[in-house]
């Protein structure tokens, strides 16, 4: 289910997606793997919505990364 998302997610968004389309997360979702998947809604500057997946590993494993950047249709 997608909710508001922490402070604390939206310095994780922040400091991971690098791109040159400015987007801002509006709501989130999350999945817990081997680490955790955070699924992230937002919009542009044009109010299009875009899907982000961010994943963050266990402590000690890694950097987040963004796996998957899609426009949603509405």
């Amino acid at each position: 289910d997608f909710r508001k998302p922490t402070t604390e997610e939206k310095t994780l968004f922040i400091n991971t997606y690098k791109s040159d389309t400015l987007l801002t997360p509006n709501k989130v979702a999350t999945q817990v793997v081997a680490g955790m998947n955070y699924k992230f809604r937002c919009k542009d500057k044009q109010s299009h919505t875009y899907e982000v997946v961010i994943y963050k590993p266990l402590p000690n494993q890694g950097k987040a990364t963004v796996t998957s950047v899609q426009e949603c249709k509405k």
